[in-house]
């Protein structure tokens, strides 16, 4: 297994072990074994590449996670930074050794452990122990751990230009809680790393769903994007991001805060659940009209486990498509591994349960589902096959089970610069009936930002462009006819061309708007109307 690394070049290192049953350890496959399916992945069918499979613990410098004041007050700086594990699934060279793995050897990680994460690693290291003997009868765990996966460890990758999807879990979830999708998507050519789950320091371990967490979790994936290019395995222009229940919001925030992000995809993400839609509108610095990655929301059917579903947060994402998945007879655990091993160890039901059209079958084949639509997404989106958008749309057609809407993309309204060219060949009018197009179904307020827009035209002004900063503003002004400021920004491009006439008439405006415009505070809005007064009186 691999070596995980420690910035500062440390070089004392204490090598952490545990149990590991691995099968065919060093032994050379051929092509036709590592084809073989593994006993974990249903009806999946595995790929043309051999799986790699590494771990790495790293610290990022960039950001603290111990304490750095102490009880007294005194300040003890954090020399390492936050840790961050990340497990990653890759195309590996066809031929040479393949140390196979079990899945205790997934559970078990045994890796060279610096001595300042040694503590952590055994923590990650624990927790997918408890997930994974709580995913199957007591009687049966060692039988899971035997069980052989499709994964090579520490297998050279076979080149290292693979696609990169990154994978958040849900709260507080084990880094390998997807693993038979990790393989599955390895195997079809994609690397795909996952992250570990934790809060925003050492005081609280343990994930919220508390912004700073969520934000934690989103770094996570930018700081595992970093480290998978580092090591090789991925290239960091072709990137798709999943997420799991609250890793599905982290998987948002992420897709809309970066454009090389191609393909979004949500499992059973929180944010589209009744009362739950919050915790990714108000996640930090997001805005649902910077998504352009497409977007795929897959979740459980409305009723199933008692889920009340409202799709309000992926709908405001106008400026994306989005693919809308309902399946019916899963649950929420089902949209990880979990559905593959306890359909496979006959994990017992909850009895309440019983008698539904769910049970450990359904689950399992509605994961197969999810993967496969996955993967064609990912097709589509990552490597550009003309043919994967035809069999998503087949496989979501196909079964009974499913409820598939396609929500086209809004055309992208036109950045100010761009709005300044069309208002000088195409005019006010046209450029206007761009933006309502723009908008949908909402007013033209939510496509003009009038902070850019009105910062815009004031450097029109400053660039001596009277006639096209007067466009732009006008153009403020309609999008928002009850900001005052917006007239009195007008009202300053039309001083500037000498237009005294329209320069009062736009500060008039002003004052009569300003008394219900929610954006003036009380203090402002009475320093205002005493200012635009006060330069209407003193002209002639």
């Amino acid at each position: 297994m691999p070596v995980s690394d420690l910035p500062g070049g440390q070089l004392k290192q204490t090598r952490v072990r545990h149990v590991v049953v691995a099968i065919c350890a060093a032994l050379s496959l051929a092509p036709s074994s590592f084809a073989q399916v593994p006993p974990l992945w249903g009806a999946l069918q595995p790929g043309p590449e051999r799986v790699g499979f590494t771990t790495v613990f790293r610290f990022d410098p960039e950001r603290t996670w111990a304490r750095t004041y102490d009880a007294a007050g005194v300040f003890v700086p954090d020399s390492n930074g936050r840790p961050v594990q990340v497990s990653v699934w890759y195309p590996a060279q066809a031929t040479g050794p393949c140390a196979g793995m079990s899945f205790g050897g997934a559970v078990d990680v045994d890796v060279v452990v610096p001595p300042p994460l040694t503590d952590f690693a055994s923590a990650m290291r624990l927790r997918n122990r408890e997930d994974a003997h709580s995913a199957v009868p007591a009687e049966r765990f060692s039988e899971l751990l035997s069980s052989p996966l499709h994964s090579c460890a520490g297998a050279p990758p076979s080149g290292g230009d693979a696609p990169l999807v990154l994978y958040a879990g849900g709260l507080n979830a084990s880094v390998i809680s997807n693993i038979v999708l990790a393989e599955f998507l390895a195997s079809h050519g994609f690397a795909v790393a996952s992250v570990s789950l934790v809060g925003a320091g050492d005081a609280q371990v343990t994930q919220s769903r508390s912004a700073i967490d969520l934000e934690a979790t989103v770094r996570d994936l930018e700081f595992a994007s970093t480290v998978v290019r580092q090591l090789g395995l991925a290239r960091g222009t072709r990137v798709a991001v999943v997420g799991h229940s609250l890793g599905a919001v982290a998987a948002m925030i992420f897709a809309a805060r970066h454009g090389n992000t191609r393909a979004a995809i949500g499992l059973d993400g929180t944010y589209g659940f009744e009362g739950a839609g919050s915790l990714l509108t108000t996640g930090f610095g997001y805005d649902p009209t910077r998504m352009r990655a497409a977007v795929l929301d897959i979740r459980r059917a409305e009723g199933e486990q008692e889920a009340r579903l409202d799709m309000a947060s992926v709908r405001a994402m106008k400026y994306a498509r989005r693919d809308l998945v309902a399946i019916g007879a899963m649950h929420h655990s089902d949209f990880t591994s979990f559905a593959m091993v306890a359909d496979r160890f006959l994990t017992p039901i909850d009895p309440k349960y019983a008698g539904t059209r769910w049970d450990r079958r359904t689950g399992r084949d509605g994961h197969e589902t999810t993967a496969r639509l996955i993967l064609a997404l990912l097709f589509e989106t990552l490597k550009a096959d003309p043919l994967a958008r035809g069999r998503f749309e087949a496989l979501a057609r196909k079964h009974e089970s499913v409820r598939w809407a396609a929500l086209v993309a809004s055309p992208l309204p036109p950045s100010p610069e761009e709005t300044s060219r069309l208002l000088t060949t195409e005019g006010l009018e046209r450029v206007k009936a761009r933006f309502r197009a723009a908008c949908a179904d909402d007013a033209p307020a939510g496509c003009v930002d009038a902070a850019r827009f009105n910062s815009f035209g004031y450097a029109l002004l400053g660039k001596h462009q009277v006639r096209e900063a007067i466009a732009v503003l006008e153009l403020v002004a309609w999008a928002h006819p009850g900001l005052a400021n917006a007239q009195d920004s007008l009202a300053d491009a039309y001083l500037a061309a000498g237009d005294r006439e329209r320069a009062r008439r736009s500060l008039q405006r002003a004052i009569e708007l300003a008394p219900t415009d929610a954006s003036l505070g009380p203090a402002d809005r009475e320093r205002s109307i005493s200012e635009w007064t006060a330069r209407i009186r003193a002209w002639p």
